[in-house]
C-alpha cells in the first residue's frame, strides 16, 4: 500500500467529493487484476484481496461494471454490509482503469432512515384512509 496516491486520483477525488480521507483506489490491468492500490482496504471489506484474481470476481458490486472504457461509472450508496455504504467510481485515463471507493456510510444511513420514515408514513396514511365505497347503479 502506498502512503501517497496518484495525482489523477487526487484530482478526481477533489472533483467529486470533499472526502479525500476515507477512500480506496485500485489500479487495474487489462484483465481487471489489481496492480496497485492505496487507502485502507479493510475499511471497504477488501482486506482479503487476492491479487491473482480479477477484482470483479471478488467484489460482487463490480460484476459487469468494468467493461466500460469511455465514461466514468458512478454507483452511489452501495450497501456492502449491514449499515455500511460506499460510492463506487470507475474511471479511466489513457493508460489505466481505476476503481475508487469512497466511504458514504454516514450519508447512506441518513438516506436509509429517511426512506424508511417515508415508507412508514405511507403505511400509516394508507391505514387511516377512509375506504372508498362504490355504489351500484339503480
Amino acid at each position: 500500500m502506498h502512503t501517497y496516491y496518484p495525482l489523477s486520483i487526487f484530482r478526481y477525488l477533489r472533483s467529486v467529493s470533499r472526502n479525500t480521507k476515507n477512500y480506496v483506489y485500485l489500479k487495474l490491468d487489462e484483465n481487471h487484476h489489481v496492480i496497485d492500490f492505496g487507502g485502507e482496504l479493510q475499511r471497504f471489506e477488501l482486506s482479503d484481496l487476492d491479487f491473482g484474481m480479477p477484482i470483479d470476481a471478488q467484489f460482487p458490486a463490480l460484476n459487469n461494471m468494468l467493461s466500460t472504457k469511455n465514461e466514468p461509472v458512478v454507483l452511489l450508496y452501495v450497501n456492502i454490509s449491514e449499515n455500511r455504504f460506499i460510492d463506487i467510481h470507475i474511471v479511466n485515463d489513457p493508460a489505466n482503469q481505476w476503481v475508487v471507493l469512497i466511504d458514504s456510510t454516514v450519508e447512506g444511513r441518513k438516506r436509509q432512515a429517511a426512506q424508511q420514515q417515508r415508507l412508514n408514513d405511507d403505511l400509516v396514511s394508507e391505514h387511516y384512509r377512509e375506504p372508498v365505497i362504490q355504489r351500484g347503479r339503480n
